[in-house]
């Protein structure tokens, strides 16, 4: 059974905070904030802890499943459960929930449901088709065809010059500065398999990767370059 989910103190506290450190006193605008639920305890969550330290304080929120319990269904419906604690205690935010998920080897039916169940309720999915490691090759090489979850770590590890590790926390950075790596190549790139797969369903979308979608919302709220 699926580890059950607190929101941890220190997270609401950080949340009813400021920009500047004072509290929020009376009625304001409600200030942007994501929530990504993070269906993988590794790759995803170390890919935007770093992506997150570049952005304002606190702009991210990671729920990570350090079980392994939660899928495409349950992970949803946990964000769906979860969501209404954060909105209660913390009124003054504006929540865009995030569920990143793989599509692994859960049921084709599971996986759908996931994305139709998370488009029904309001939340974006972040989902990748076999997985989150395709969002790091496209970053080297338009990958068109569909690849097994068995050959990203070797084709990254080429690429990266270096043995690939799913849990690397300087993955990001490293993605950002490699001279054969290009975060804008990987979006357009991204974006030409959206179209490619257009009219299938999620589970039969391969390859197929909408992290682009986060990636480009949390960009714009990057500092600029001095």
């Amino acid at each position: 059974m699926a580890r059950k989910y607190k929101i941890k103190n220190s997270l609401l506290e950080r949340l009813n905070r400021s920009g500047d450190g004072s509290r929020v006193e009376g009625v304001r605008k409600p200030r942007k904030y994501f929530l990504l639920f993070c269906e993988g305890a590794r790759t995803e969550p170390a890919y935007f802890t770093a992506f997150a330290k570049l952005l304002p304080n606190h702009l991210v929120s990671l729920e990570v499943d350090q079980t392994g319990g939660l899928n495409t269904i349950s992970l949803v419906n946990h964000a769906i459960k979860m969501l209404p604690e954060y909105q209660k205690q913390n009124p003054n935010i504006d929540l865009e929930v995030w569920i990143v998920f793989d599509r692994d080897s859960f049921p084709n039916q599971h996986v759908n449901q996931a994305v139709a169940t998370a488009n029904r309720v309001g939340f974006k999915c972040a989902f990748s088709n076999e997985a989150f490691e395709l969002w790091y090759l496209l970053h080297f090489e338009n990958y068109t065809a569909a690849l097994s979850r068995q050959q990203y770590g070797g084709l990254l590890s080429n690429h990266l010059g270096k043995r690939y590790e799913k849990n690397d926390p300087n993955l990001y950075n490293l993605l950002q500065t490699l001279d054969n790596s290009e975060e804008s190549l990987a979006i357009r790139y991204a974006k030409g398999l959206k179209t490619a797969q257009a009219g299938k369903t999620p589970s039969n979308s391969c390859p197929f990767t909408s992290v682009y979608k986060l990636v480009e919302e949390l960009n714009k709220f990057k500092p600029a370059a001095s």
